[in-house]
């Protein structure tokens, strides 16, 4: 609004602006040019990142199917200590721990067909000689001497049959143990009785343990003695350290060389011609015997002593 007795001014002013270029086409050109290369750049580089991620992944691939196809040597390469190093190492322990499982599952299926194979072996001698014992009880002329022949055979069938009882409860891990405060040397005493073994030690050794797998322990290691070495037998009985240590010795020349790897396997023998009827498993439920009462059986270097070691007291437990 004017304010009366005052006038109202407009002032124009004109400026002169040269011919330019639209500087909008360029610009827009740029722009889809820097984001062109942009969008080019970031499409390699997501292809370079999955290239990275996806070959490992189909090496993986390919090292499963050539382990599951019987490959078992197959690994992935590991470079790097980052996550796709990580996981190979993971893929290739896991190779590792089935190629372990698929070896034992061998040797047992292995194991398993060598013992079926030799408790048939073992059981064709005494039931060989039964049929043939009671072929004769038939006729009146032999039936004296077959009679005497019977029973031997059926001690050994019967011995044989409880010692692959003993074994097969072994290896379902159904063998029990029940521990007692025992003597060791009245057991000893007890399974020396009646024979020439000599015995070594204290007049008194406690220890917990099993008084019945113990006493099969020592059985089994002094027939051997007397079956197979020669006189004299010892046993020694004393401490070592934290364990109780019974030695079982004789004379003879001691195991052979070759055996002694295995003498502890089932159905080992050292001379064929003498074995008489021992099965060839006593030394190995002697070991295993040992194992379940928390101790060893080894062999020792002159090859004709077995040394049996069994924790004390508070010292370990089965």
């Amino acid at each position: 609004m004017t304010k009366p007795g005052h006038s109202s001014w407009l002032v124009a002013r004109a400026l002169y602006l040269p011919d330019q270029d639209d500087p909008v086409p360029a610009l827009r050109d740029g722009l889809l040019l820097r984001s062109g290369v942009i969008v080019a750049g970031s499409a390699l580089l997501a292809l370079a990142l999955a290239w990275t991620v996806a070959r490992p992944v189909a090496r993986a691939g390919r090292v499963a199917t050539a382990v599951a196809d019987g490959d078992l040597a197959a690994r992935i390469p590991v470079r790097g200590n980052d996550a796709l190093a990580v996981m190979s190492d993971a893929i290739n322990a896991m190779a590792d721990r089935l190629t372990g499982q698929i070896a034992d599952l061998e040797r047992a299926n292995e194991a398993q067909r060598r013992f079926v194979s030799d408790v048939a072996h073992e059981l064709r001698t005494p039931t060989a000689a039964l049929l043939a014992s009671a072929e004769a009880l038939d006729n009146p002329a032999t039936r004296g001497e077959a009679a005497t022949l019977v029973a031997p055979q059926l001690r050994r069938l019967a011995g044989l049959t409880e010692d692959l009882l003993e074994i097969s409860r072994m290896d379902a891990g159904h063998a029990a143990v029940a521990l007692d405060r025992v003597d060791v040397v009245d057991l000893v005493a007890e399974v020396i009785a009646d024979t020439d073994i000599g015995y070594h030690g204290p007049a008194e050794l406690m220890v917990t343990t099993d008084p019945v797998r113990l006493q099969t322990i020592l059985r089994n290691l002094t027939a051997n003695a007397i079956q197979h070495g020669a006189p004299p037998v010892t046993v020694t009985l004393g401490r070592e350290g934290a364990a109780v240590a019974i030695d079982v010795h004789d004379g003879g020349p001691g195991v052979p060389t070759e055996l002694r790897d295995r003498v502890f396997d089932r159905f080992v023998r050292g001379d064929e011609s003498r074995h008489g009827s021992s099965s060839g498993l006593g030394l190995a439920i002697a070991a295993e015997n040992a194992r379940l009462l928390g101790g060893t059986l080894a062999l020792a270097a002159d090859g004709s002593t077995f040394r049996l070691t069994l924790p004390l007291p508070g010292e370990a437990t089965a």
